[in-house]
């Protein structure tokens, strides 16, 4: 099955930005969710919606065979951290089960890991984060 349209949040950050330029140039109908910042590139839906209230996901994902969640936050205060990271990838999650969504993509991090363990880090690794960013990715891929 060759997958055509598909949803991303976070498509307005430097990761969306260029994983949406190359879905485009490989064919697909890409539609992205914006919370805040105006988009327009030719040839992408742009949804403005939030991950927290679950505004716009519903036009988001219906109609689309995959969602690529590459949305995230670092910066705010920490129950906001926790707010978009956790919650916001659970309602993600939610709404991609209503759909009936069977392929979802998420964009982790290397921060769940915590301290290096002096080589090349291993998938069997322990998760060990030890910031408020690293715990909020670690507690988003057991949601998933």
């Amino acid at each position: 099955m060759c997958l055509k349209a598909v949803a991303v949040t976070g498509g307005s950050s430097f990761i969306g930005k260029h994983l949406i330029k190359r879905l485009v140039s490989e064919g697909f109908d890409v539609c992205i969710l914006v919370h805040e910042r105006e988009f327009k590139w030719p040839g992408i839906k742009s949804i403005k919606g939030d991950l927290i209230t679950g505004l716009g996901l519903d036009e988001l994902i219906a109609g689309r065979e995959a969602v690529i969640h590459v949305a995230g936050c670092f910066v705010q205060p920490r129950h906001e951290i926790f707010k978009i990271n956790v919650t916001g990838t659970f309602n993600l999650l939610e709404k991609c089960a209503e759909y009936e969504i069977e392929r979802v993509v998420f964009s982790s991090g290397v921060a769940l890991c915590g301290e290096p363990p002096g080589r090349a880090w291993q998938e069997d690794d322990i998760p060990r984060p030890n910031t408020v960013y690293g715990l909020s990715k670690f507690l988003a891929e057991k949601i998933i």
